[in-house]
């Protein structure tokens, strides 16, 4: 029974570690990548709140907020970088279906996006 058991956790703990690394970009670490989906604002209010939202425009005139790339195959990058390469991306004139140059770094729990 008990080598059934260990069985058993040994094919979840491979099925997990496999699930984990199939979702992973493949991408060589620190190197310059262009990565293609929808820049969503996570724009917050006096309350705390977070609204997450695709702006129509710039989005430079709304209090300083994250930024997050979507990929059409649904991963999510955090945008982060100096300032330059993040004012960039807030007075983008479109948000939808465009193409952000960085280096990538995380691992298969997340992703950040080090814009230029």
């Amino acid at each position: 029974m008990k080598r059934f058991s260990f069985l058993v956790l040994l094919f979840v703990i491979i099925g997990v570690a496999s699930a984990g690394f199939s979702t992973a970009p493949a991408y060589a670490a620190g190197e310059d990548v262009i990565v293609q989906g929808n820049v969503i604002c996570l724009v917050y209010d006096k309350k705390g709140n977070v609204t997450p939202m695709i702006a129509t425009g710039p989005c430079d005139g709304y209090p300083p907020h994250q930024h997050i790339l979507v990929t059409k195959e649904g991963t999510v990058y955090n945008l982060q970088g100096l300032e330059d390469g993040l004012v960039k991306i807030a007075k983008m004139p479109q948000k939808t279906d465009v193409q952000v140059k960085g280096k990538v770094q995380g691992n298969q729990y997340g992703w950040v996006l080090v814009v230029d």
